[in-house]
C-alpha cells in the first residue's frame, strides 16, 4: 500500500483566482520488494507445512508397513507353536496309548494268575492311560482348529491421504470456511492468490474479525484480488467528492502557459481536501457563490492554501514558479 504521504497529484495555480487549476498525477515508481515481505514469508510457511505433511505421512505409511510386517511374524510364529504343541500331543497320545496296552497284558495276566492285588494295579494303569488319552484327544482337536484358522487381515482404518490439494487444504476447517475454499480453488492451486488469501486472513484475525463472518469472507474476498484489477475497476480513484471544485486535467484557464504556482499535493492532503476533514468555514465573499460553508475545500483550494504556507515558510517541500 502506498504512503499516504506521498505525492499523489500535482496542481498548477492559475496566476488569477478566476481560472481552472490543472491537476496532474503524479506517477511514482514501484518500490522495491522488501526482503521480509510478509505475503512471500506466508507463502514460504505454507510451502514448508505442505513438505511436513508429507513427510508425516511418509513416516506414517512406513509405521503401518512395519506393524503388516510384525503381525506376519507373529502370526507365522503362532503357527509354527501350533504345529510343535499338536506335535508333541500325537507324541503324548500314542505314549498313552501304549502305556493302556501294556496296562491291558498286565491285567491279563494277572488274571490267569489269579492275583487280584495285580489285577488292581493294571485297572488303575489302564484308567489313567485312557484319561490322558482323553485330554490329549481334546487338545489336539483345538489345536487343529487353530492351525486351520486364517490370519485375520487389517482392516483400512485410516483414510488414505487425498490427492486433491483443495481437500487436503480444508481438513480441519468449518464447513462454512471449507465451502469457500472449495468454490475457490484457485486460491489453494494459485501460489500468489493462496499468499494473498493467507494474508487477508491474517491481516483480519489481527483485526478482531470473526472467522466465517460475513466481513471476514468480504476481507479475503477483497484481498484475493490483485491491486491492478482493483485499479482498472476503479482508476485513479481519490475519492474526490463532487462538490470539489476540480478542474479537469490539461491546459485550463492558461495555468500552464500563463504562469502560475506548481503545488504537489501528497495522497493525505487529497483526501482531507475532498473528505470534508477541511470545509469552508466562510462564503463566497466575491458574490459568485462558488461554495458555501461546509463545502469541502477541494484540491484547487487546498493547493492555493498550501502555495500560501509554503511561501511563508511553513514548508520544506519546494514548489516551482512558473
Amino acid at each position: 500500500m502506498a504512503d499516504l504521504d506521498d505525492d499523489a497529484i500535482t496542481v498548477t495555480l492559475p496566476p488569477d483566482e478566476e481560472g481552472g487549476a490543472v491537476i496532474t498525477k503524479v506517477e511514482t515508481e514501484k518500490a522495491a520488494v522488501h526482503q521480509d515481505d510478509p505475503i512471500s514469508d506466508l507463502k514460504g510457511q505454507f510451502e514448508q507445512l505442505k513438505g511436513q505433511l508429507g513427510q508425516t505421512t511418509q513416516r506414517l505409511v512406513g509405521a503401518e508397513r512395519e506393524l503388516d510386517t510384525t503381525r506376519q511374524q507373529l502370526a507365522e510364529t503362532k503357527k509354527e507353536v501350533t504345529t510343535s504343541q499338536l506335535d508333541t500331543v500325537l507324541s503324548g497320545i500314542q505314549a498313552a496309548e501304549a502305556d493302556a496296552n501294556a496296562a491291558e497284558r498286565e491285567f491279563i495276566a494277572a488274571a490267569e494268575a489269579g492275583d487280584f492285588a495285580a489285577q488292581a494295579r493294571a485297572q488303575r494303569k489302564i484308567s489313567g492311560a485312557e484319561a490322558r488319552i482323553q485330554r490329549l484327544k481334546e487338545a489336539e482337536g483345538d489345536l487343529k482348529d487353530q492351525a486351520k484358522e486364517k490370519p485375520v487381515q487389517r482392516q483400512e482404518t485410516r483414510q488414505q491421504p487425498s490427492h486433491d490439494p483443495v481437500e487436503q487444504f480444508t481438513k480441519g476447517m468449518s464447513a462454512k470456511s471449507a465451502a469457500w475454499i472449495r468454490s475457490h480453488s484457485d486460491c489453494v492451486t494459485d501460489p500468489k492468490k493462496n499468499a494473498r488469501m493467507l494474508a487477508a486472513h491474517n491481516l483480519a484475525i489481527a483485526d478482531d474479525i470473526p472467522v466465517d463472518s460475513d466481513e471476514y469472507f468480504q476481507r479475503i474476498e477483497a484481498g484475493i484480488t490483485p491491486a491492478k484489477v482493483q485499479q482498472q475497476e476503479q482508476p485513479n480513484k481519490v475519492n474526490i467528492r463532487p462538490s470539489a471544485p476540480v478542474a479537469p486535467a490539461g491546459n485550463a484557464g492558461g495555468g500552464m502557459n500563463g504562469g502560475g504556482t506548481t503545488v504537489k499535493l501528497s495522497q493525505r492532503e487529497v483526501i482531507a481536501a475532498t473528505d470534508g476533514s477541511i470545509v469552508h468555514n466562510t462564503p463566497d465573499t466575491s458574490g459568485k457563490n462558488r461554495w458555501k460553508v461546509g463545502d469541502v475545500i477541494g484540491v484547487q483550494e487546498m493547493a492555493r492554501r498550501k502555495a500560501i504556507m509554503m511561501k511563508e515558510g511553513h514548508y520544506n517541500k519546494e514548489y516551482d514558479q512558473q
